[in-house]
């Protein structure tokens, strides 16, 4: 930060109210005069003190990989848009759109199990012609879930459209009530603005697959034919299949289309299984973390031989995305901090605009010492920041690329600093003044002050610079980028990250 010098601090506690009067950031020292003006109202007695840290956590194991200078935060943003790992560059520089807040990107979250329902389902394919869109719209489509119905009484549920060349295209719908489509009859979307005529010998016969919805707990379910989702190599996959559909059904996967129904070996790697399908809380789980990449990842019934379809897939990717990130401030710079930040501010990063739709937790901090031995590390908290308290968590800072994090629990809390007591129930006579010359701070330290009867004001005259003692550092989860080590709060992590 800039050099600041002159009152940098000035105020009149409350009576018997030991309360801050200037704090350092990370990043500052500080050297100066407290002077101390006790008003015309009668004589008081008074109290400086030098604090070293803002809180004591003690920690629930002393195996956690942290150090002088770590960030540590429990304030995340889930953004409206995900954030692909080669852009989640740590310490780089949020700016809201509005140019009011900032905030600064510590790491993204690690999602947790992401879940896909699965349903079965009897679907019939129907070639369609004559595909258009009553809205104009140049590339009709039918939406996922909506119902279609054929003006005469019949109605089903659509479960993917895949569209053909020019006008035509392929409908999947199940639940299908009221009688049976013909030939000729127009399908028309009950959501969508999209028609199409059934061509002659464009009804299939019906199948039985399996339906997903979109991981995210969505209510609508599709085929995998037309986009083939991809599952990302750092993660767990969960297929729910409590469904009462599925009682009897056994989903498996295979790289090759229909399994061992086709001969082929089923897709093993990082399986667990849990309850029995149809039943409430069974699943099939995979840990994908570190699998090698797959092209086709094909889902197939074991339980029916004759269950096998080649252009129904996922597919896997290592082009990791996140929709969570943590983030913290380390020093104020003239605009909102982290602490400021709600529901539907955004900002702007590389092109992209990220909407915050979600925020928790409301504490961050740098480390200034970590003490296995007691398993207590003395924290700074950054300007906003909520007090932590016990059961609080956040990840620790292993300094070795790509190690994973743990993630530590506050046992408990002291927010009673040990104290360098500077001047100690000094008496002042009233309407007098006394100056304490020659205080220093370091970066993260602060002077607090009392009065007894809440007569004195006091005023901090100081000059303030900044300083490279303290090295800020910042995980770093890929060789593909490497961040600076010192003054990451000031954005060196990233270009950017401010919004235009």
């Amino acid at each position: 930060m800039a050099t600041n010098t002159g009152a940098l601090a000035n105020l009149k506690p409350a009576a018997a109210t030991e309360t801050t009067l200037f704090k350092n950031d990370v990043f500052s020292s500080t050297t100066g005069t407290v002077v101390v003006n006790c008003d015309g109202t009668g004589a008081d007695t008074y109290n400086v003190s030098l604090r070293r840290w803002d809180q004591e956590l003690t920690l629930d194991a002393a195996t956690y990989k942290l150090h002088r200078g770590d960030i540590i935060s429990n304030t995340k943003f889930t953004l409206s848009a995900a954030v692909p790992l080669a852009d989640a560059i740590p310490g780089t520089k949020f700016t809201s759109t509005d140019g009011e807040k900032c905030a600064y990107l510590l790491d993204v979250v690690d999602p947790a199990t992401t879940t896909y329902e699965v349903r079965y389902k009897s679907l019939i394919a129907f070639t369609l012609e004559n595909v258009a869109d009553a809205g104009a719209t140049a590339n009709p489509d039918f939406a996922n879930g909506e119902t279609v119905t054929n003006g005469g009484g019949v109605s089903g549920v659509v479960y993917e459209f895949v569209p053909g060349v020019e006008s035509d295209g392929v409908l999947w719908v199940g639940d299908i009530t009221g009688g049976t489509f013909a030939a000729g009859d127009v399908l028309t979307g009950g959501s969508s603005t999209t028609s199409g005529t059934i061509s002659v010998g464009g009804i299939a016969t019906a199948v039985n697959r399996f339906v997903f919805n979109d991981g995210a707990g969505g209510a609508v379910f599709r085929l995998q034919n037309q986009i083939q989702p991809e599952l990302l190599t750092d993660r767990v996959y969960r297929f729910d299949v409590s469904d009462a559909s599925m009682t009897g059904i056994d989903l498996r996967f295979s790289e090759f289309a229909g399994g061992t129904n086709s001969g082929q070996a089923e897709y093993t790697s990082g399986k667990t299984t849990s309850g029995t399908a149809g039943s409430a809380s069974a699943y099939v789980q995979y840990d994908l973390s570190g699998a090698e990449l797959v092209t086709q990842w094909y889902p197939f019934d074991f339980a029916d031989s004759n269950y096998t379809d080649d252009s129904q897939y996922f597919a896997f990717s290592a082009e990791y995305t996140f929709n969570e990130i943590w983030v913290y401030t380390q020093q104020e710079e003239g605009i909102k901090v982290v602490s400021d930040w709600i529901i539907t501010d955004a900002f702007t990063y590389r092109d992209v605009t990220y909407a915050v739709d979600a925020i928790t937790g409301d504490s961050y901090g740098t480390i200034l010492d970590w003490d296995s031995a007691t398993s207590k590390a003395y924290v700074t908290n950054g300007p906003g920041s909520a007090l932590w308290v016990g059961t609080d968590t956040f990840l620790d800072a292993p300094r070795q690329t790509a190690t994973s994090k743990a993630v530590a629990t506050i046992s408990s809390v002291s927010n009673t600093s040990v104290a360098d007591v500077i001047i100690n129930a000094d008496a002042i006579a009233q309407s007098t003044s006394e100056e304490r010359k020659g205080i220093i701070l370091g970066p993260g330290q602060q002077i607090r002050v009392e009065a007894t009867n809440g007569r004195c004001n006091f005023i901090f005259d100081a000059f303030q610079d900044t300083v490279s003692e303290l090295a800020t550092t910042l995980y770093q989860r890929t060789t593909d980028y490497e961040t600076s080590a010192t003054n990451a709060g000031a954005g060196d992590g990233g270009d950017g990250g401010d919004a235009p």
